[in-house]
Formats: structure tokens, sequence, C-alpha cells
């Protein structure tokens, strides 16, 4: 019996794992850490899948995709994915945060995405609670809606290349804290004809209404490149919205309402 159970019965080690637990955990770093020296004399494309079916082990992901820039001769990416199969990932992943309102149409987006034929994959945190969504390949998660901590909320961010917001522009919303969310992670945003996503998010903002029927049009027409320079452009936003210079145009502001007569 080793030192880290007690008649049987595996106890917790000091950073929280079981003894089972530390040694796969030294035997995935062990791998890891072997990966350098069973690459020698093997081709990029050899090392790519190497290192990603290694990952997908460790981590016990679903899928994985991992492209790698290849400087030779100004040749194509490297691809490689897990599960094998004939078909990569889709080049965009697009998805609905945020609490549910009147306003926001997001059974109408889910509807235009199951619609689409565009190469994209949608995840969905943000129905209404009993609100069910069509069945799609395309549709890859759609739940409820239900406020999650900190961490999970960035992972969920940093899955997607872009967010949805598709708000009715006659409803009384006034303005959206997603919109901040994908300033601050750089992500591009589909939205509607909302004057408050067109003023705050210029060039960041893909417009795609908010109908399934313009939905749907927007994602058929969907272009990587698109959603690329739309993500720089959200990108370009986080000075000018960064809290140092916010702060300082807040308190001018309420100064100057303090001190006018």
């Amino acid at each position: 019996m080793d030192a880290a159970s007690i008649d049987g019965v595996p106890q917790p080690e000091p950073d929280g794992g079981t003894g089972p637990d530390v040694r796969r955990w030294m035997r995935d770093m062990a791998a890891l850490h072997a990966l350098p020296a069973l690459w020698v004399d093997h081709e990029p494309n050899e090392i790519a899948a190497g290192l990603l079916s290694v990952l997908f082990g460790v981590l016990e992901l679903d899928g994985a995709y991992a492209r790698f820039e290849d400087p030779r001769d100004g040749g194509p990416p490297l691809e490689t994915w897990r599960p094998s199969g004939a078909e990569p990932p889709a080049e965009v992943r697009i998805g609905v945060v945020g609490s549910p309102r009147v306003e926001k149409r997001t059974r109408e987006f889910l509807e235009g995405a199951a619609a689409s034929s565009g190469n994209f994959q949608l995840v969905c945190w943000s129905l209404s609670p009993g609100e069910t969504a069509p069945t799609s390949p395309r549709i890859a998660v759609a739940k409820a809606y239900e406020r999650s901590d900190d961490r999970t909320y960035a992972l969920r961010l940093a899955a997607c290349d872009a967010l949805a917001l598709p708000v009715d522009p006659d409803g009384e919303m006034l303005g959206s804290g997603v919109v901040a969310d994908a300033i601050g992670a750089g992500l591009a945003v589909l939205g509607s004809d909302w004057g408050y996503l067109r003023e705050t998010l210029g060039e960041a903002l893909i417009p795609c209404g908010h109908t399934a029927a313009s939905v749907r049009a927007a994602l058929d027409a969907l272009d990587p490149g698109q959603v690329a320079a739309a993500r720089a452009a959200a990108a370009a936003l986080r000075p000018s919205h960064d809290w140092n210079t916010l702060a300082t145009r807040t308190a001018d502001l309420f100064d100057g309402l303090l001190t006018d007569p």
C-alpha cells in the first residue's frame, strides 16, 4: 500500500490531488519533456500531429485543432485536429453570452445559424429558462443562461472568435457589458443595427441584423479574414476603453457637473 492511501482509500495530497493523480501528472510531464527528442529528423506536419496527439490525451480533450505557420518558402499553414477525420473544425467560432433580454433575439440568431451553410461553429450560453435551440451540427452548445465564475467566463470568451449581439434596435436596451468583454478579449461582434453597437464598436462590428433571415445571410457570407479584421479593430479599441482613461474622463465629467452653476 502506498503512502497516499489509508485502508485502501486514496487520500488527498497536499495540493489536492490523489496519489494516482500525481503519478499521472508526472507521467504526462515526462511525455511532454520527451517530445523534442522525438522530433529529430521528422517533418513539421509529423511534429504538429504528434504534439496535438499528446496534448489531446494529457488534457483529456473532446476535440482540438492546431494551426502552425510554416515559414519555409511561404508554405501554407500546417493544420491538424483531433478526433481525426476528413474535415478540420470550423474556421470561426461564434459565442452567444450574457443574460437573456427581451430585445436580444437569441432564438432568431440560432435559427439563422441552423439554416446557414457557412463554415462556423456556434456556442450559446444565453438561452432563457425553458427555451430550446434548433438542431444543427453547427450549434455545438445551447444552454440556458446561468451565472458563471470569472474563470469559466474567461475560458468561454477565449474559445470564441466572435460574439453575437442580435439586439432589436427598437427595444429599450441602452448598453451591454458584452461589448466591453468583446473589446477586452479582442473579439469581433456580429450584431444588429443597434446604435450603441455602431457607435462603440466601429469596424469591430460585423452587421448581421436581428432576424433569422438576416443572420443566415450574414453567416453565409462570413469570411475568416473579415472576422480577423474585426478582431484587430476590437483590440485597437482597448486603449481608449482602458479604465485609467475612462476614470479620468468620468472624474472630469462629475467635476464639471458639481462646479458648473
